[in-house]
């Protein structure tokens, strides 16, 4: 394909465009931003006219070839914050307002199809149950129980890499006990995450969910098995590294709290007492794998 290299020149008070110089011997150019379109290649020492703001964690950069904005890696460049290359004395094209324009159509264009991920994550959790009142009768109270057990989750997100909000929704499944009594808690979620920080090989985030399940269960062993159900929310922070490969890595440390419902007389075989179980939260450290999809 025959590239057509536009040569602009422009003042130093305009901080829209700068001048660069390819310094790969085969520098890729690409037609859209993700870099998975390549259009053709340019040569080691030519000159041209590229966008000011760097994309994709510094990565990439949009140029004009044949009056359409395409896009190249940075480091195929030598851009002018590092080598001075043009004189303070040319003057801008209108090609430098076309460059404007279509970056920032870029940037608002965000299709519900692309830029999805799947993010699985578990961790163990020691939870605690709250009494919604003193209970009926006298003896051992479940929610006196040390809790110990671990959390799945999977969860489809929408994450647009050149904004800081992403949102999305998922699936989670909390079993835990305590040797006199089980309790299993599936949620549905959905929710929404801003970018703190923002780096090439690092995102630092922060999440929060609101929680729903219809299905809580819990085991009284020796007694027999109770069914509710339950809302909640959970947030806290989460870090993502590789954010946007086809595979990367999330940690994240999460403050849940639920409000259980139904459950009200759930007995136990240590005494005749009758608990009223009304709360669920804990606080717990997951690990898990994003995936594009």
């Amino acid at each position: 394909m025959k590239i057509l290299i536009i040569f602009l020149f422009f003042n130093f008070s305009v901080f829209a465009v700068q001048s660069a110089i390819v310094r790969s011997s085969r520098a890729v150019v690409y037609a859209d931003i993700y870099l998975k379109s390549p259009i053709g290649y340019l040569t080691r020492g030519k000159e041209i006219i590229v966008g000011k703001r760097k994309r994709l964690n510094d990565k990439v950069i949009p140029t004009v070839i044949e009056r359409k904005v395409v896009w190249m890696k940075v480091d195929d460049l030598i851009l002018e914050s590092e080598k001075s290359l043009v004189s303070q004395n040319k003057t801008v094209t209108e090609h430098v307002a076309f460059i404007q324009e279509e970056e920032l159509e870029e940037e608002n264009r965000d299709p519900y199809l692309e830029n999805n991920y799947l993010r699985f994550k578990y961790g163990r959790v020691s939870p605690s149950i709250g009494q919604g009142d003193e209970g009926i009768g006298g003896g051992h109270s479940l929610t006196s129980e040390t809790l110990t057990g671990s959390e799945i989750s999977a969860y489809i997100e929408h994450r647009h890499p050149l904004k800081r909000w992403n949102w999305g929704a998922g699936y989670s499944y909390s079993q835990f006990d305590s040797g006199l009594v089980k309790y299993e808690i599936p949620n549905f979620m959905v929710g929404t995450g801003y970018v703190l920080s923002k780096h090439n090989f690092i995102n630092v985030e922060l999440i929060a969910h609101l929680l729903l399940s219809m299905d809580v269960r819990v085991e009284s062993i020796g007694v027999g098995e109770y069914q509710g159900s339950g809302y909640g929310v959970e947030f806290g922070p989460l870090v993502r590294f590789r954010t946007y490969k086809k595979t990367g890595l999330v940690l994240s440390a999460l403050f849940k709290r639920s409000r259980l419902i139904n459950l009200r007389t759930v007995e136990n075989a240590l005494s005749t007492r009758k608990d009223h179980l009304s709360t669920f939260s804990d606080f717990a450290l997951f690990a898990g794998l994003s995936f594009e999809l």
